[in-house]
């Protein structure tokens, strides 16, 4: 269904109440409409500042990624927020203040969600982000098994979980290489969380995987659906 008709209950039930202080859905959501479904991806810039480091240093267009899923009161979005960890908000919250070209949505086919008795399922990417991560810390050490995520690898994980590489992880040295910032926040976490011996650090930091938006952004396994 399309996701202006989605919230045109919320919003009817909200002109009987001329005065009140909660938001116009129509109105917040107009520049939202595509036939969304629970597991698609949203791509945005200027969220978290660690994110727009990583996008940064692998020169990718987006820095952050959030999961739609299906609600009783519209569509949530699922993402990593810098201070608050793995966490949720109104889709029309995500994208708030942001034009069609502030944002992107794409889709991996092969795990979209069906209709079962008129109702939308979760679909395996929502259900692995409020089931498994949900409420897990920021990873301030960009490290993939650590139950911490940055953006980019909490989709990563969500769509390994369901049989999907999105990307393969590269180091973190082949990244930074003509930008530091991101080799000195990660080595500064490991210093911090005593991982590695002061002498090792360097070595080991260069050598970690990591995954990026960028690189995810070009599998064969998503689809854009916005813009079209």
């Amino acid at each position: 269904m399309k996701l202006h008709g989605m919230i045109v209950a919320g919003a009817v039930a909200l002109a009987s109440a001329a005065m009140s202080d909660e938001p116009d859905w129509a109105r917040l959501m107009a520049e939202a409409e595509w036939d969304w479904r629970p597991g698609d991806l949203i791509f945005r810039n200027g969220l978290n500042d660690a994110d727009d480091v990583l996008k940064h240093a692998s020169d990718s267009p987006w820095a952050t990624v959030g999961i739609l899923r299906a609600s009783s009161g519209g569509p949530r979005v699922v993402y990593v927020d810098e201070t608050e960890g793995v966490t949720e908000v109104m889709l029309y919250r995500f994208v708030e203040e942001l034009t069609p070209e502030d944002y992107a949505v794409y889709r991996i086919e092969s795990l979209s969600s069906t209709l079962e008795d008129g109702q939308q399922l979760q679909g395996p990417l929502a259900r692995y982000a409020l089931n498994v991560a949900f409420g897990a810390p920021f990873d301030v050490q960009f490290q993939l098994g650590n139950d911490a995520y940055y953006s980019a690898e909490l989709i990563y994980e969500a769509a390994m979980s369901a049989g999907v590489k999105l990307a393969e992880p590269v180091t973190l040295a082949s990244l930074s290489a003509a930008d530091t910032e991101l080799g000195d926040r990660v080595l500064t976490a490991a210093h911090a969380s005593q991982d590695c011996a002061s002498a090792q650090c360097g070595s080991l930091v260069a050598a970690q995987k990591i995954v990026t938006v960028g690189a995810m952004l070009r599998s064969d396994a998503l689809t854009q659906v916005f813009p079209e």
